[in-house]
């Protein structure tokens, strides 16, 4: 009993694992909704007044001054209320994929 217990959990490890690299993470702050997929990996947030900062382990997203950056690359202007993803690299705001521009 005590061995089929045991695959049984391996089994779950394993599928949670699976499920884990392919989820998104999301954090709402600073009047702005930030999506990673995938979303391994925890995020943290910092603001001030109107800038926002996001931490993850692959990306640093920032909002100064109404405009945003992704790892130091700046992406243009975002509004409160933007829902920004970042999607295997790829920035979008809004559902509108985000090209550098600068």
């Amino acid at each position: 009993m005590y061995k089929c217990l045991a695959a049984a959990m391996v089994g779950l490890m394993l599928v949670g694992c699976f499920v884990e690299s392919s989820s998104s993470s999301s954090i709402t702050a600073g009047g702005f909704t930030v999506t990673i997929r995938p979303g391994a990996g925890m995020m943290t947030c910092s603001t001030s007044g109107d800038d926002l900062t996001v931490n993850h382990e692959d990306y640093t997203i920032t909002i100064t001054n109404m405009v945003l950056s992704v790892n130091g690359t700046s992406y243009g202007q975002v509004a409160k209320g933007d829902k920004i993803l970042i999607d295997h690299g790829k920035v979008s705001v809004n559902g509108v994929t985000r090209n550098q521009t600068g």
